[in-house]
């Protein structure tokens, strides 16, 4: 691998109603978990989608999670469970398809 490559792999651990997840490794070391827990056209239950996903984590974790909207219309919602991790939970939109998103990303600093 050299500076500019990453490698990304897919998840073989099942993620609880995620439609996808992969991990992805970059050169200098560092690594993320995207999870794709909705892709499909319904505003709604993207919607929902999202909204239950924030709902679960704000009760595991016992906190009130912010929510911004960007520019483009993506809905994010980023949080620190742990000092080590961050968590970013998106709504977006590319062309006519929706998608609700869920990186993890570690850091070991």
């Amino acid at each position: 691998m050299n500076e500019t490559d990453s490698r990304i792999c897919e998840l073989n651990v099942a993620v609880p109603s995620a439609k996808s997840a992969e991990i992805t490794y970059e050169w200098g070391g560092a690594t993320s978990v995207d999870i794709v827990q909705y892709a499909g056209e319904s505003a709604n239950e993207a919607t929902t989608t999202f909204n239950n996903f924030r709902r679960d984590l704000e009760m595991i974790y016992g906190v009130t999670i912010g929510e911004q909207l960007t520019l483009t219309g993506t809905r994010v919602a980023s949080f620190k469970p742990k000092n080590s991790l961050k968590l970013d939970l998106r709504q977006f939109k590319r062309e006519k398809r929706l998608t609700v998103h869920v990186t993890l990303t570690p850091s070991l600093f």
